[in-house]
């Protein structure tokens, strides 16, 4: 009888009741398992055709294809005079005439294949730009030339650089005001170009930008060819607030129809950059000395110096 019993609670009680005791722990894995497991991805993350690409852990966020995307990964340069943004300047020249120049366009993004990231976009973004830029002599009277910008640039960033491949459009027309009063109003000059433009950019740090741009005109009616443009900048690139940041900027640019010479523009003021968007608006001054900036008189110079409001895309 006693052995009986002992089999009974040795055997057939554990099986009886199997059903209704609770479900093992997990077994626990130790930290050097754990370390060989990351160890592992590691490696075949080095070992894939992405390498040397940072491993998406590593990214501020996963490149996704984004629709309308708020920042542009290569941004118009500040001080730039045919750069597409809204923009107004209240400029004396060298012989105390007053001139009115206006940006009146922008640039977008169209679709972007990279991060999300809202200070310094990484990837492929797509984007379309244009405007117009008229002076007016003595502000609100005389037209005295527009020119016009078209561009379809494809852009690239990757940690601090940054480039883009561009068509360009530019062109140059008389106002007929002036040309009436000056008597030249069958002399207009066709000033025309489409250009292929490659440009590169590097980022030292958050706020400063250097860069520098080639373009190659293929069809160019007055204008010749070969354009070089090249610049620094200092502009904080992430919110300011209401408080506003100082920036800096400089512009130059060099052109074959003119034997290489060109302009220099400087900038310097306070800023403000937006939450959501990277849009910024700048208040400050502008200093011009080179070939003309409208490009009806491409053949003459100018100096000038002005106060300036403008938003940047």
């Amino acid at each position: 009888m006693h052995c009986a019993a002992v089999v009974f609670l040795q055997v057939l009680l554990p099986w009886c009741y199997a059903e209704s005791l609770p479900a093992r722990l997990p077994p626990v894995i130790d930290q050097q398992t754990v370390a060989a497991s990351l160890l592992q991805e590691t490696n075949s993350w080095e070992n894939s055709p992405w390498y040397p690409l940072p491993a998406p852990a590593d990214w501020s966020e996963i490149w996704d294809w984004r629709l309308l995307p708020n920042r542009l990964i290569y941004r118009p340069y500040l001080a730039g005079v045919y750069q597409p943004r809204m923009a107004a300047v209240f400029n004396v020249d060298e012989d105390s005439q007053w001139k009115w120049d206006l940006s009146i366009g922008g640039r977008v993004g169209l679709v972007r294949y990279g991060s999300g990231n809202q200070v310094i976009p990484q990837g492929w973004q797509l984007d379309v730009e244009g405007a117009a830029f008229p002076r007016l002599a003595n502000p609100g009277q005389i037209l005295e030339a527009t020119d016009y910008r078209f561009g379809v640039p494809l852009s690239y960033g990757y940690d601090r650089y940054q480039m883009q491949i561009a068509y360009e459009h530019i062109s140059s027309h008389l106002g007929d005001e002036w040309a009436k009063k000056h008597g030249i109003i069958n002399n207009r000059i066709n000033y025309s170009r489409d250009a292929l433009v490659w440009g590169h950019g590097y980022l030292p740090t958050d706020s400063w930008r250097i860069y520098g741009q080639v373009g190659y005109g293929f069809y160019a009616d007055v204008a010749e060819p070969w354009h070089f443009e090249f610049g620094v900048e200092y502009s904080q690139l992430a919110p300011t607030g209401f408080q506003g940041v100082p920036f800096f900027a400089t512009n130059c640019q060099l052109r074959q129809e003119n034997n290489y010479g060109g302009y220099v523009a400087i900038q310097t003021g306070w800023q403000w950059t937006g939450n959501q968007s990277g849009r910024r608006v700048r208040l400050g001054v502008q200093y011009f000395n080179g070939q003309h900036e409208k490009l009806q008189f491409y053949e003459y110079s100018e100096q000038k110096v002005g106060a300036g409001l403008w938003y940047d895309f």
